[in-house]
């Protein structure tokens, strides 16, 4: 089955997705912890309403069959996306004298 097509890249197709990065990082640290969970919450319900072709391509992404995947992979990643959401709301509030470091 085909996953992906990947093309090759040149050191400039690198240089501007790593200054894109760079950008996206500066703007995410400027959203406030509300805003930020919003982000991570929204990923985290896509994830779950696309549970089932996530497993799909993560068995043949590594060749095992839908047990583990189904059972803790994806799953795993939904949790996590919801605890840092979780997270990300305390941040201006809950956590007095929080400053961003870097």
């Amino acid at each position: 089955h085909h996953i992906a097509t990947v093309v090759n890249s040149s050191q400039g197709d690198v240089d501007t997705a790593v200054a894109s990065s760079a950008a996206a990082f500066l703007s995410w640290r400027q959203l406030s912890g509300h805003d930020r969970a919003k982000y991570l919450y929204s990923l985290a319900r896509h994830l779950q309403k696309n549970v089932s072709l996530l497993v799909q391509v993560e068995c043949l992404n590594r060749g095992v069959q839908t047990r583990d995947p189904r059972e803790f992979d994806v799953p795993a990643a939904v949790r996590h996306f919801y605890h840092y959401a979780g997270w990300a709301q305390l941040i201006h509030s809950d956590l007095k004298g929080w400053e961003p470091q870097g």
